[in-house]
């Protein structure tokens, strides 16, 4: 729950230009297997995530956090949802 939270901070916290509005789709799997069934096989690290996005709609895919504590895992979803904005570089 403290996760959708923070999310919502995230997305709705600050003023956006209406161009910048996206609907997010956040998939919260548990396995290897199933980040590579979401995001496919040609990650170049290990796979923690991957944004996909198509129009005005952003798909999340990443690990489940363990707890607020989990640094790690609530990091991929900030950058996962820095994607959905900025797009799949990493500049």
């Amino acid at each position: 729950m403290r996760i959708a939270a923070i999310l919502v901070m995230l997305l709705f916290g600050c003023d956006q230009a209406q161009s910048d509005a996206r609907t997010v789709t956040l998939v919260l799997v548990k396995s290897d297997a199933e980040v590579k069934q979401h995001c496919g096989d040609d990650m170049i690290l290990e796979p923690l995530g991957c944004a996909k996005v198509a129009g005005a709609s952003c798909r999340i895919v990443a690990y489940e956090p363990r707890g607020f504590d989990d640094h790690r895992r609530l990091e991929t979803l900030g950058h996962e949802l820095w994607h959905c904005y900025r797009g799949p570089k990493h500049i």
